[in-house]
């Protein structure tokens, strides 16, 4: 079984990634970083497949406390990309929301990421 490391750009030593098995393209379990809505950079563990072709369910470590929500890759304007985890609405009080897209706010939690 082949593994491989990257992050949303493709290279292999980036703030936030993920791990993939080959030839099927699954994901490992532990061994991710996702970037959060309050801008740190988390481990997070995934489920093995997609469950849309837009995101992966996942869980992360909040103060001791799973949160649960999904991983993505968010995008800046200059086109920047890091694998973000957003959380289920349910766990509002244990993160904060995401900033809109293209505010300032996203535009530099991205840029700090990426």
């Amino acid at each position: 079984m082949n593994t491989s490391t990257t992050n949303a750009a493709g290279t292999t030593s980036p703030a936030t990634f993920t791990k993939q098995s080959f030839p099927w393209g699954l994901y490992f379990r532990t061994g991710h970083r996702l970037l959060c809505s309050d801008g740190k950079v988390r481990a997070a563990e995934l489920a093995q497949t997609a469950d849309t072709f837009f995101s992966v369910p996942a869980n992360v470590r909040v103060n001791g406390k799973w949160v649960s929500g999904y991983y993505t890759v968010e995008e800046n304007e200059v086109g920047q990309r890091v694998h973000a985890f957003r959380h289920h609405t349910m766990h509002i009080g244990k993160l904060p929301e995401w900033p809109a897209r293209f505010t300032p706010e996203h535009e530099q939690m991205i840029a700090k990421a990426a």
